[in-house]
């Protein structure tokens, strides 16, 4: 508006000042005025007309979208609306308790865990105490068997001393074979 008053403010030195054109007197001067009141009242009623206008105004800016990486409700946000924050800051707390059911859930299957894992290693232990004492009794009843078979070679064992040893340290290699 200033841009066009200035114009026309413009073309009437130069008409009436500069280039004398027009003489000065009442009638160029008013009708000179008159000109310039109904340019800036086009003007005015063309920017109110022209220009899209609306009773209530709106202001947008831009918005950031903030989630978390986990689910759950949220039970706090120490955060104000419109307040910067800075890295690492926290924005929102979420409600622990199912978390932690989890965790305790965990925890009691840890525990349940290691007195089963305890338990198998006492079984561990003792099956092993017990092949050590199959191999001992095998190794025992093989030279026991020799012994039999030497006696029964020169006439002073039986037969069935011998044949009951056999059986003895056949069951013996059979319980070693059999896996536990």
């Amino acid at each position: 508006m200033i841009f066009i008053l200035g114009l026309y403010l413009g073309t009437v030195y130069l008409i009436f000042v500069k280039w004398k054109l027009l003489p000065v007197n009442g009638i160029t001067t008013g009708l000179a005025a008159l000109v310039g009141v109904v340019i800036m009242e086009l003007f005015l009623v063309g920017l109110q007309t022209l220009t899209p206008a609306s009773t209530s105004g709106m202001i947008t800016a831009p918005i950031t979208e903030i989630s978390s990486q986990v689910q759950g409700q949220v039970i706090e946000v120490p955060v104000a609306v419109n307040q910067a924050v800075e890295a690492n800051e926290i924005l929102f707390k979420i409600n622990p308790r199912s978390y932690q059911d989890t965790v305790d859930q965990l925890t009691a299957q840890l525990v349940t865990t290691s007195s089963n894992v305890a338990q198998l290693k006492e079984a561990l232990d003792a099956a092993r105490a017990q092949v050590r004492s199959t191999v001992v009794q095998l190794t025992l009843g093989q030279t026991r068997l020799a012994q039999l078979e030497e006696l029964l070679a020169t006439g002073a064992g039986t037969q069935f001393d011998v044949q009951n040893k056999a059986t003895e340290v056949a069951s013996l290699e059979q319980g070693l074979e059999r896996p536990v």
